[in-house]
Formats: C-alpha cells, sequence, structure tokens
C-alpha cells in the first residue's frame, strides 16, 4: 500500500504542467489618482446626453488559441464593470459557456505604445493591467493596425535581467514571477517581445446579438 501511495505521489508531482511566470508589478503602474495616466482606460466620458467609461477593445468573450503543442485553449473574458467606476471584469474558463461568467479580478488596458513593420504600418502595444490590492500582473499583446475587432496577439515577453525575479515553491504549487517597478520598464519590456513570435492569438467570440461596432461601452 505503501509503494502506491509513493507511486501516486510521484506521478503526480511529474504530471503537473510547468509554471508559466508572471509579468507583475508591486502596485499598479497605470492610476486614476489626480488624473487618469496617459492610455490608460476605461475612462470616464460625459456628453449633451449621456455618461459612462469607453475604451477602444471589442467587450466580450476572446477565444485564446495558444501556438504550443500540448497547451489547452482557453476563454478570456473582458467585460464593461459599470458606468460609475471604470474598470473592466476579467476572467479565464476552458469552456465557452463557463467563460460568459467567469471572474478572477479587476482590470485595465493600457495603450503602451506602436511597433513598426517592415513595410512601415503601425501596430498596437497593448497591456491588460490586472488586479490592484496585491499588486497587479500584465498580459502583453499586440493589435495589428488601428481595426478595433482585430485579433489580438499575445506576446512572449522576457524577463528582463535587471528586474526583480521572485520565485518560491509549496509543493507542487510555484510562484515564479518578473516584478518590474515602472512604466518605462513595461514598455521596454514589450517592444522587446514584439520582436518575437507570438505565443496566442485572442478572437473576439460575437454572440448572435452582439455588435461588432466600435461604440463607447456606455
Amino acid at each position: 500500500m505503501k509503494r502506491l501511495v509513493w507511486a501516486l505521489a510521484i506521478v503526480a508531482i511529474f504530471s503537473v504542467p510547468a509554471q508559466a511566470q508572471t509579468l507583475r508589478s508591486d502596485t499598479p503602474l497605470w492610476t486614476y489618482q489626480n488624473e487618469p495616466d496617459q492610455g490608460l482606460y476605461p475612462q470616464h466620458f460625459t456628453d449633451a446626453v449621456s455618461f459612462g467609461c469607453s475604451i477602444p477593445l471589442q467587450l466580450g468573450v476572446y477565444r485564446r488559441d495558444w501556438n504550443a503543442d500540448g497547451e489547452d485553449d482557453a476563454f478570456v473574458r473582458l467585460q464593461n464593470y459599470g458606468v460609475f467606476h471604470c474598470a473592466l471584469l476579467y476572467g479565464e474558463a476552458y469552456d465557452r459557456a463557463d467563460a460568459e461568467a467567469a471572474f478572477e479580478d479587476h482590470a485595465w488596458l493600457i495603450m503602451l505604445d506602436e511597433s513598426r513593420r517592415p513595410d512601415g504600418r503601425a501596430d498596437q502595444l497593448l497591456a491588460l493591467q490586472i488586479g490592484v490590492r496585491a499588486g497587479s500582473r500584465y498580459v502583453l499583446l499586440r493589435r495589428r493596425g488601428n481595426e478595433l475587432s482585430a485579433p489580438l496577439e499575445e506576446l512572449d515577453w522576457k524577463c528582463p535581467a535587471d528586474a526583480e525575479h521572485r520565485k518560491a515553491r509549496l509543493d507542487i504549487w510555484v510562484q515564479d514571477s518578473c516584478v518590474i517597478a515602472s512604466k518605462a520598464d513595461l514598455r521596454r519590456v514589450a517592444r522587446a517581445a514584439a520582436g518575437r513570435p507570438i505565443i496566442a492569438t485572442w478572437t473576439a467570440q460575437l454572440a448572435d446579438d452582439e455588435s461588432a461596432s466600435a461604440a463607447p461601452q456606455r
């Protein structure tokens, strides 16, 4: 019996998938303190007949198709939080139906920079800033051209040598974090990642009654 228990334990240890490193900051790098930082969305808007929060992004559920073999494709939820407090609802799920209500944390879109293709056309470098209370983690993305409904490409970032690398293990659970300290650091990581092959493609999954319009989310 003891041999069986040890055998099961060994199988469990070696069958655990590799933990992906996360890109983090101890406090959110982009904030609404005093005035919103440039490039931070959603943003408040008011006009003669309405008010709310606007964001230059197609909202809804995205299918996340990984390029690597053996990785299970998943779904990511990006939905508007409300009209008085501007934020996104961020969640992940392996099932399309589960993704509709998935929630991990609040998130914000950051328009980081532009990258140029060999033909001179510009692409947008974006980041999702996820979480506040325990700091934020970041997902780096690229959007080809200026079409808001274009698929998002997830970038293969690498931790800079001058960033803090934190690693800890509790049994099969691992913390593996690259901690950056400034907006300039994040932009530098994103620019470097833009020159590598992407690791996943995010494609918006529109329901029959959803519009592909880029109108402000209110």
